[in-house]
């Protein structure tokens, strides 16, 4: 008999390549996130239905995850943070709600082709943060209330778009080492002292179609080159846009307003600067070290142009001159973008609500309690002194034969802002540093002062605040550990030091300079030396308003309050004697338009700096 072959086929139910599951509180696959996570193989798909979960959840595999309805998740205790992706790709998250109770709400790190779309972040740290990856997509993004709302760290090829940040303290949308990434549409409402974009040692990024009100400034970019901002609104900010040691970039299109500076450019050349409208800016740029293009065949609008147009070509026919190397020389007769009608001033004091008035009228004023409390008022300035400014804070906690400075020694002033004496024991130095590593999360540049002896400390407040950077204080022989740490944590790359070798020495230098580059503003003297500060502010702001004239051997503090409020220098005499170098300087300010605040000065030297200046 002929053997018969049988052929046996056997069917083995193998899993699917791409699995789907479902999250809910019951019923469905998982009830938590985390856990359908680690049960899927790449390529799988996870839908989580609404409800609110409790759970920390790492993706290191490529997987879809989309919420049904309302998902909200929150952490579970001591877990950092909610969402974390790592070293994955092929990863898209839709529709999710993160309530961050105070932690970081989302990571993305080492990871490649990330899309994370129709989600919110509230109550966080912050709100989603990239570091070394590529090819991430955000869109349609809700960020309330952060220290900062975006984070991008040595990335590239980033896209953020259609997404709000609302309120950030720091920073609505920060980046460091961002290389070939797109920003649009992206509306942020910085607080007062933060701002809307914050770009460091970044190239070839488009900023485009952007809406930015309030704040410090609106854009930085600082050590950035090759870069775009187009097509966006500013409002309201105290600068619009500001370059630092930026080179390359384009500027256009954009509509800034109603702020105190428009645009701030500082060591930075060759940027082309075109077919903007500045409105009502009180001043509408400030160069120091730069040259730069103000126009290409077409310049910008300037609504404080002065010129006329005898041809009718729409174009003025004298220059508008930002200064003498920085020209627009075919600057616009009408807007571009915005109604040619004259819009409202921005404020000069910090709070909201009604406007008030400036309690300064009069061109010399003494700084009595009645004033202070007036300016305080001006200010908004409520609660605690350290709510005014951490520059101030440092220079109010400053060390005077090693007792904390207990009061401005003005009842009414000292009721009004609120006890502070010793509420962080004696490290002063200790104290200072928390205070700027909990106000700062990062700063490219750091103040430092002595601070044993207040009158550089004093006199460097209103430079530091001017820059919105930290100040800190030193020995004069030591660079506390407590303040190396701090300027390692914030990634300060330049240090300023107010005062010269003898106020903090060669080897306070030689430690900090292993930190940061290092540089000083300095004179012979402590007189000469506020001098020197107040030509730095000068450069910072442009134009000076204020001024307030000390005895530099019995500073008060009470003057380095008012100072730190008005960015205004703060100038030294001595008893009975009008100092030569302080005298020449204040000729410079003869017949000009500024406010001179005297705090205990002798009627012999106010009478002679009232001759000067009138």
């Amino acid at each position: 008999m002929r053997p018969y072959l049988f052929a046996v086929i056997v069917l083995i139910a193998l899993p699917s390549l791409g699995f789907s599951v479902t999250v809910c509180s019951s019923g469905c696959d998982y009830t938590k996130l985390s856990e359908a996570v680690a049960s899927l193989p790449d390529g799988g798909t996870i839908t989580v239905k609404a409800g609110n979960y409790t759970d920390n959840v790492v993706v290191n595999k490529s997987l879809t995850i989309t919420g049904e309805g309302d998902v909200v998740i929150s952490p579970e205790t001591g877990k950092l943070p909610v969402f974390y992706i790592i070293s994955t790709s092929t990863v898209t998250i839709r529709n999710i709600q993160i309530s961050g109770e105070n932690q970081p709400c989302f990571e993305i790190e080492g990871s490649e082709s990330v899309t994370v779309s129709d989600a919110s972040f509230d109550k966080c740290s912050y709100g989603i943060r990239i570091t070394n990856s590529s090819s991430i997509s955000l869109k349609n993004l809700n960020i309330n209330s952060p220290s900062f709302g975006i984070d991008v760290r040595n990335s590239s090829s980033i896209t953020v778009e259609d997404s709000v940040v609302k309120s950030p303290s720091v920073a609505g949308v920060t980046a460091t080492g961002s290389l070939n990434s797109i920003f649009k549409k992206v509306t942020s409402t910085p607080q007062s002292t933060a701002s809307g974009f914050y770009f460091v040692d970044s190239h070839g990024n488009t900023l485009s179609q952007l809406s930015l009100s309030g704040g410090d400034v609106a854009i930085v970019l600082d050590g950035s080159n090759n870069n775009i901002i187009k097509a966006s609104t500013i409002s309201g900010a105290k600068e619009g846009i500001e370059l630092i040691n930026s080179d390359n970039n384009e500027i256009t299109e954009n509509v800034i307003s109603s702020s105190q500076v428009g645009l701030y450019l500082e060591s930075s050349k060759q940027n082309t600067i075109y077919k903007n409208d500045f409105v009502s800016n009180n001043v509408q740029a400030i160069v120091d070290n730069s040259l730069n293009y103000w126009n290409t065949s077409v310049g910008n609008y300037w609504s404080n142009y002065e010129g006329e147009d005898n041809n009718g070509d729409g174009v003025g026919d004298t220059p508008y001159v930002i200064n003498s190397l920085n020209k627009d020389f075919l600057p616009a007769m009408a807007a571009f973008f915005t109604s040619t009608q004259v819009l409202p001033p921005p404020p000069a004091a910090g709070g909201g609500g009604p406007q008030k008035s400036d309690p300064l009228v009069e061109k010399f004023s003494e700084l009595t309690p009645e004033l202070m409390l007036a300016i305080l008022d001006y200010f908004d300035v409520k609660g605690s002194v350290y709510t005014l400014s951490p520059a101030l804070s440092a220079a109010l906690l400053a060390l005077k034969q090693n007792n904390i400075f207990p009061a401005t020694g003005i009842e009414a002033v000292d009721s009004r802002l609120g006890g502070y004496a010793g509420e962080y024991g004696e490290n002063v130095y200790e104290a200072i540093a928390d205070k700027v590593g909990a106000t700062f999360t990062f700063s490219n540049y750091a103040v430092v002062a002595r601070g044993d002896i207040e009158a550089d400390a004093y006199a460097a407040i209103a430079y530091a605040k001017a820059r919105n950077i930290p100040l800190l204080l030193v020995e004069p022989h030591t660079a506390p550990d407590e303040v190396k740490q701090v300027i390692k944590r914030l990634a300060v790359k330049r240090i300023i030091i107010i005062g010269g070798p003898r106020a903090i020495s060669q080897e306070v230098e030689k430690e900090l300079s292993t930190l940061a580059e290092i540089t000083r503003i300095y004179g012979a003297t402590r007189v000469e030396t506020s001098i020197r500060v107040a030509q730095a502010i000068k450069g910072v702001k442009g134009k000076i308003k204020v001024i307030v004239i000390q005895d530099g051997w019995s500073p008060r503090q009470e003057g380095a309050i008012a100072a730190s409020l008005y960015e205004a220098p703060i100038l030294y005499v001595r008893g009975e004697t009008l100092p030569k170098s302080t005298e020449a300087y204040l000729r410079e300010f003869a017949g000009k338009d500024v406010k001179v605040v005297f705090v205990g000065v002798s009627p012999t030297v106010k009478e002679k700096i009232k001759n000067i200046l009138s």
